[in-house]
């Protein structure tokens, strides 16, 4: 399956993307992700695929949608399978002020610029990294993970920046982990992180695996137009992918 997937990423043209590429892409769309969002991902995978080594799934943040939605979204290479669950975004706290989320509604208003500020959600691509344990953070803030053949303690899951606007993303300790401040009902509004995509405890659990250790992953944010349009320019032709079937 994954030579299969590789050698048809070989032979595609710019405009006109393989089945195997798309195959699964009008599923995708109906599940709630923004379409931009979605092609813009696949575009990025197609032209890099090499750089990573999880090819069973691809991992996208739409944070153009509220927190209180699922809008963090994992697609299954083999059967299309599609995966929601809720992620926070970051405060943006700085001089006591919140500015990633000013007035409090569950949406994303500002994202970190160019790694010079603290606390902010970090837009562009990434590849996923490996579990660790932050021993900075106990159990009553970041759960343990509870991962199937895991025999270590963890509690991250790290990331490395691919794009300009994130590429000091490992280096400042942005990494996906679940969070007490997560802990609740479903459709509730979550709480701000310190710029890491957070988890409510126990789900974060349940998706981790699905892309770890050099899976691929999406921080879309298109209300924060600087960050995002240096994103955009690594990708070009984006909007042409999966439209042609």
């Amino acid at each position: 399956m994954l030579f299969f997937l590789f050698s048809c990423f070989e032979t595609a043209v710019a405009d006109k993307p393989t089945d195997e590429m798309c195959r699964h892409y009008r599923k995708w769309k109906k599940s709630g992700i923004s379409t931009a969002a979605l092609q813009q991902g696949l575009t990025y995978y197609k032209q890099n695929n090499y750089l990573f080594d999880n090819h069973t799934s691809i991992a996208i943040a739409d944070y153009s949608l509220s927190s209180k939605k699922r809008r963090f979204f994992v697609f299954s290479w083999e059967d299309g399978a599609v995966h929601k669950v809720q992620v926070s975004h970051g405060s943006g706290k700085q001089d006591k002020q919140k500015w990633g989320d000013l007035d409090n509604d569950g949406m994303l208003d500002t994202c970190d610029k160019d790694g010079d500020q603290t606390n902010m959600t970090r837009v562009g691509f990434f590849k996923v990294g490996n579990y660790y344990l932050s021993e900075n953070h106990d159990p009553t803030q970041w759960p343990d993970l509870i991962i199937e053949g895991e025999e270590e303690r963890i509690n991250g899951l790290q990331l490395m920046g691919l794009s300009v606007t994130n590429s000091e993303a490992f280096s400042r300790g942005v990494v996906m982990h679940e969070a007490m401040y997560n802990a609740g009902a479903a459709g509730r509004q979550m709480g701000k992180s310190f710029g890491c995509p957070a988890f409510r405890p126990e789900e974060g659990s349940k998706i981790m695996p699905l892309f770890h250790h050099g899976g691929m992953y999406y921080s879309y944010a298109p209300q924060c137009e600087t960050q995002h349009q240096k994103v955009l320019a690594s990708i070009p032709n984006w909007e042409k992918t999966c439209t042609v079937q």
